[in-house]
């Protein structure tokens, strides 16, 4: 069986998270309010109400919020299966 975990996270306009998935990890994002500019390694795009990101474990990313409203968004997490 595999365990979902599922927060909204919300960022104000400016501000940005950044950070690496855990080992292991892998996260989702929907984004439902805002616009703003993610990094995804070395890939730079656009984001806006309805777009759907996967975030690799291990994988470096930034995201941060250019509109003048919260950026808001759901974060899917779960563990990669062990191929054991």
């Amino acid at each position: 069986m595999t365990t979902l975990g599922l927060q909204e996270v919300e960022l104000q306009p400016g501000k940005q998270a950044d950070g690496r998935t855990a080992e292991g990890e892998l996260m989702v994002w929907q984004i439902l309010q805002g616009a703003g500019l993610m990094n995804l390694g070395e890939t730079q795009f656009a984001v806006v109400p309805g777009d759907v990101i996967l975030i690799p474990a291990t994988q470096p990313y930034r995201l941060t919020n250019k509109s003048e409203v919260a950026l808001r968004l759901n974060q899917i997490t779960t563990p990669i299966p062990n191929p054991s």
